[in-house]
């Protein structure tokens, strides 16, 4: 029942998200063909410098969103025999809006190594599952802002290192500022351009200095403070029995405890670190498998892993990226 009514939420927020973005291009569309009519037409020269400027912007847009949602897609394709769709057109449309705008710029060397890492990473089949699998690190920062403090902006992307889009939502344009100090009100903007391109929670634009926990700022914890979760801790530091520490998450193999996790993808199992269990594995619970499904028997406590591509051959949902990789918390993350 539980796993039925969070997919036709995720349909539901799908539409939502579609119909709003509908709307707002329906308005851009109208107030750019009234400012149309109201001034006189370029010559055609103007015009094909302008479309070379939109066809080249376009393209930058569409290679970094096929890098963050294509190649996995195809490779889910190859691995599962499945149909290959993803959020990449909705990315590169809302990207190329903010480059016309001269709101953002990409780094195309960043770009290149996100693009090699991430082909490195999808290499093979184990790492396919009902999740979009995690960037790597070369993929972070991809995008700059170049918005000031009190100015519009659609995007917390579209501002400044160290400001976020007070405000914004889809069809409402925020400001550039500064973030919430501990101890006052915060927020986590509806942004699209930001969720389409995987930087939701980049660290460079904080709504809060510190933890957005329920709309307020809370200070994050100092090393050796008491923790429940890395989420609560400052940048650069993870809950290790209890405690920030600046000590690395253990890697595959190494001891580990249910309150420390693992580092990347690996799952603390019996006191170690391993990697989630194949399709047909004993489980117990459905995160020791890849496909986040352990199918049980009624009265039974132990059952099988169900395989990660059956999985992604009958979730709509995961065909087209709507779920996302596993939440990885660092400081300055909102709750």
């Amino acid at each position: 029942m539980h796993q039925y009514s969070a997919r036709w939420i995720l349909g539901l927020l799908l539409a939502l998200t579609a119909c709003t973005l509908a709307a707002r291009d329906a308005t851009d569309a109208s107030a750019s063909n009234t400012s149309a009519s109201n001034t006189n037409a370029p010559d055609s020269k103007d015009r094909g410098a302008d479309a070379d400027v939109v066809d080249a912007t376009l393209s930058e847009a569409e290679t970094l969103c096929e890098t963050l949602h294509d190649l996995a897609a195809r490779r889910k394709q190859a691995c599962c025999n499945a149909p290959a769709s993803s959020l990449s057109q909705v990315c590169s449309r809302e990207l190329a809006a903010a480059l016309e705008r001269g709101a953002v710029r990409i780094d195309s060397a960043a770009l290149d190594r996100c693009r090699n890492a991430t082909t490195r990473s999808l290499q093979g089949c184990d790492w396919v599952g009902p999740l979009q699998p995690a960037l790597p690190a070369e993929c972070s920062a991809l995008i700059a802002g170049s918005l000031k403090a009190g100015t519009r902006c659609q995007s917390s992307l579209e501002c400044s290192d160290g400001l976020y889009c007070h405000g914004a939502s889809p069809l409402i344009a925020g400001v550039c500022a500064a973030p919430a100090r501990p101890g006052s009100r915060c927020e986590r903007p509806a942004d699209n351009l930001a969720s389409f391109a995987r930087a939701a929670d980049d660290p460079r634009h904080p709504s809060c200095d510190g933890i957005c926990l329920r709309g307020q700022c809370l200070a994050a914890v100092a090393e050796g403070g008491s923790c429940h979760a890395s989420a609560v801790c400052a940048n650069g530091l993870s809950c290790a029995e209890g405690k920030c520490s600046s000590q690395s998450l253990p890697a595959l193999g190494a001891t580990c405890s249910t309150t420390s996790g693992c580092a990347d993808s690996a799952i603390c199992l019996d006191q170690k670190c391993a990697m989630p269990k194949a399709g047909g594995a004993s489980c117990k619970l459905p995160f020791e498998c890849r496909s986040l499904e352990c199918r049980k028997n009624v009265g039974e406590e132990t059952g099988l892993c169900v395989d990660a591509c059956q999985v992604q051959r009958t979730d709509p949902s995961a065909a087209i990226g709507v779920r996302v990789a596993p939440i990885r918390f660092d400081a300055h993350k909102s709750l």
